[in-house]
């Protein structure tokens, strides 16, 4: 079974062993030989039977879990690609001293007048298309 057709069957990237369960791939991204194994047996624990790692560890895997390996962040991507379209996703940053808010908040609602879906997080809280769903501390 190849990574797309777990993405058909409706199968999960997660990357916190806590999510896993029988219906996740386990992302582990590290190259830590220790906590690989700690963390390739917790998700197992949850019933995860498959998981995407570093190529290094293909000799430190076991017969009853599926390993799919990458070798640089360019695999990660094609990987990634699979499960997320990120062709429309645009992501707009803020920094400065002061206005950092006014701007922000203020092109979120530009977009959503626009008819463009937008989120804002920030001091004022979290928005999706203008409608708040948090209050968030700073």
């Amino acid at each position: 079974m190849n990574l797309n057709e777990l993405k058909d069957r409706g199968f999960k990237i997660v990357t916190n062993w806590q999510e896993c369960n029988k219906n996740s791939i386990f992302l582990f991204n590290s190259i830590d030989n220790k906590k690989f194994i700690k963390y390739r047996n917790l998700a197992f624990n949850k019933k995860c039977r498959f998981i995407i790692c570093n190529v290094k560890f293909k000799n430190k895997t076991n017969q009853e879990i599926k390993y799919f390996f990458f070798e640089n962040q360019e695999d990660l991507e094609s990987i990634s690609k699979i499960f997320y379209k990120f062709n429309r996703l645009k992501i707009i940053f803020v920094t400065g001293t002061n206005g950092k808010t006014s701007i922000a908040y203020g092109a979120n609602k530009l977009f959503c007048i626009n008819g463009q879906k937008s989120s804002y997080i920030g001091t004022l809280g979290f928005y999706i298309n203008s409608k708040k769903f948090n209050d968030l501390n700073n």
